[in-house]
């Protein structure tokens, strides 16, 4: 009959509250320390993307591409208790090569704020220091709009092909730069993944948010209609068996 969402402090709020069985869905694994019995597994595929978002006054990293490079070299095992989905091998150089900065990040969203904490320390060298800063969202638009910003940042999926998420991309950089890309869309090859489309992009596509976990077998989690991620709206319990 209804739905409760309720907001978590950290990734394990979810994890220990399924092993609890204080609730049936338990994100990005079947328990905290140990797997709840009778859960199974899911995945509904990604509902978005988690990107590094480089200013227009960063220097060399500024330039179409070097976001991208930089992410691609964060090793995985930095990122692995994240869920965020398959990571490619590192390859090049992670390390920040601009002053000083802050990696901004929204302080409502502990996921992304989790994910900037893992980033940060990998892309700090010394006198290149980056550090981690949860802000408000109006505060870091405000910041990123001055051009010197770091942040990390969510980019939701405008539709299911490779020119909807090179829009989608390109917009978090810039708005403008989103609708330049409709008006004037390249050609790009069917199924490109994200991570190949930000070449002349100032964002790094960092992984993905996946909706998965652990489950109890009652619950039936509805795919969306759009092949990738769910539609919580057609989601349900199973009614229990009648004893006879």
């Amino acid at each position: 009959d209804a739905i409760e969402a309720m907001h978590a402090e950290d990734l394990k709020t979810s994890l220990r509250a399924f092993e609890a069985e204080n609730d049936d869905i338990g994100w990005l694994g079947l328990g905290l320390h140990n797997p709840r019995d009778g859960a199974v597994r899911f995945d509904l595929g990604r509902a978005a993307w988690v990107v590094l978002v480089v200013g227009s006054d960063a220097g060399p990293q500024s330039a179409p591409g070097a976001a991208q490079a930089m992410v691609d070299a964060i090793p995985p095992v930095r990122l692995a208790h994240l869920g965020l989905g398959a990571l490619p091998a590192a390859a090049g150089s992670a390390d920040w090569t601009g002053p000083p900065a802050e990696l901004l990040v929204d302080e409502a969203a502990p996921h992304l704020v989790e994910v900037a904490s893992a980033v940060a320390p990998v892309l700090s060298n010394p006198g290149h220091e980056v550090t981690a800063t949860p802000v408000s969202r109006a505060e870091a638009a405000r910041r990123k709009a001055r051009g010197k910003s770091l942040s990390i940042e969510i980019v939701r999926p405008l539709g299911p092909t490779a020119l909807n998420t090179l829009e989608a991309l390109a917009t978090v950089e810039d708005p403008a730069r989103g609708r330049d890309v409709g008006r004037s869309p390249p050609r790009l090859s069917p199924g490109a993944p994200a991570r190949s489309l930000t070449g002349l992009l100032r964002v790094g596509v960092i992984g993905e948010v996946r909706i998965s976990g652990g489950i109890m077998p009652d619950l039936v989690l509805a795919k969306s209609a759009q092949g990738e991620g769910w539609d919580l709206g057609a989601s349900f319990r199973r009614p229990p068996k009648r004893p006879g």
